[in-house]
């Protein structure tokens, strides 16, 4: 708080006594008029804190998030951030606000039990549709605490729920021996289904193995993260199409190369969009057809990005017809272009060479949504 009067930090000194008496009626009207003077963070730390005492959570989501950036290392103030944002329903963010929190103490007892509590609600949503995630949020908190056996019986119970008793046994193997000796998990672990045999010696060819990791290392930040998860939870970049134990991610040119085009085709659907309305082309039927195509376009690269597979599967026929559409056009284009001169001509190869551009775009994309598939 250096550098400010001594009339803004008694006023502070003021409203932090207020706040642990929880008068946050009074630490608002106290704080609220010195927000703009206050260049520290301080006044807007009590504001939102005072908004969330109060119970109006998403004002305090958007206060504590401001009041978050700029005060990056405040323990107090990431784990208060995770609470509204636990209190308005919004439990992933909750999650990640927590789990910075115990960045800046790993020690902070109410960022523990809100990463636990956060992780254990994502993990009853998930865990159903998509049991790999489910496996991750709850992944996440045990390494937190090795010793929870609660974390540990419900990581078991989804591998064996879907028949991985092989990640079943590696994880058992991760565990501390009072655990792994303890029951519940001593009769899972002795349930699982046995091993396969190996292979008699005098076989060549050994019989290839079954079983699968239950750690991996990112293709991208190379941190190690839980084998077959959909996302990296450190660098947060989407390292394959599904989740599930020995799913293949795809070589990091394809999978950033990927990401980037979706991007540029929202772009450019949207400059066609806007461009076709500026022109008033949506009266015409070929103008509504384009209008239609572009808007298609636009969503269906952002659930790309986002890795839908249904969607993934559509687009990959709907970039088809683009590159084939694209072709025909800038052939019909090229064709007239030679009974044109002037500016007519220039304009006309300008629309060709977009049409090419896009051609090209499109193809690309057939190229990697095929390899998406694989």
């Amino acid at each position: 708080m250096g550098g400010m009067d001594e009339a803004l930090q008694s006023i502070l000194a003021d409203a932090n006594r207020l706040l642990s008496e929880r008068k946050y009626d009074e630490i608002i009207a106290l704080v609220q008029p010195i927000m703009i003077r206050d260049t520290g963070g301080q006044a807007q730390r009590l504001f939102g804190m005072a908004l969330l005492g109060q119970g109006k959570y998403q004002e305090a989501v958007h206060s504590l998030q401001s009041t978050a950036q700029m005060l990056p290392n405040d323990v107090t103030v990431a784990f208060a951030y995770g609470t509204a944002l636990d209190k308005n329903g919004q439990t992933e963010g909750a999650r990640a606000a927590f789990e910075r929190a115990l960045g800046i103490d790993e020690n902070h007892p109410g960022a523990r039990m809100g990463y636990l509590n956060t992780s254990k609600a994502l993990a009853d949503r998930d865990q159903v549709t998509a049991p790999m995630k489910g496996i991750e949020w709850l992944y996440g908190a045990w390494q937190r605490d090795t010793n929870n056996g609660e974390l540990a019986n419900r990581i078991l119970d989804i591998y064996i729920a879907n028949g991985w008793a092989d990640s079943a046994r590696q994880f058992g193997d991760l565990l501390p021996a009072q655990l792994k000796h303890a029951d519940p998990i001593r009769t899972k672990l002795k349930d699982l289904p046995a091993e396969a045999p190996p292979a008699p010696p005098n076989l060549q060819v050994p019989a290839p193995s079954m079983s699968r990791p239950v750690m991996e290392s990112c293709p991208f930040c190379m941190q190690q993260i839980m084998a077959g998860v959909h996302t990296c939870p450190h660098c947060k970049m989407v390292i394959r199409a599904k989740s599930m134990p020995g799913a293949d991610y795809k070589p990091e040119w394809q999978e950033v190369t990927l990401n980037i085009l979706c991007w540029v085709g929202m772009l450019l659907a949207a400059t066609q969009f806007t461009l076709i309305f500026v022109a008033g082309g949506q009266a015409t039927p070929l103008g509504a057809l384009a209008l239609v195509i572009s808007f298609v376009q636009f969503f269906a690269n952002l659930a790309i990005w986002q890795r839908v597979d249904f969607v993934m599967h559509i687009a990959k026929w709907l970039y088809v017809l683009l590159t084939t559409r694209s072709i025909l056009c800038s052939c019909r284009e090229g064709m007239v272009m030679g009974e044109l001169v002037g500016r007519e001509r220039e304009a006309l190869m300008i629309e060709v060479i977009i049409l090419l551009v896009m051609g090209l775009y499109s193809g690309f994309m057939v190229y990697l949504l095929n390899h998406e598939g694989e």
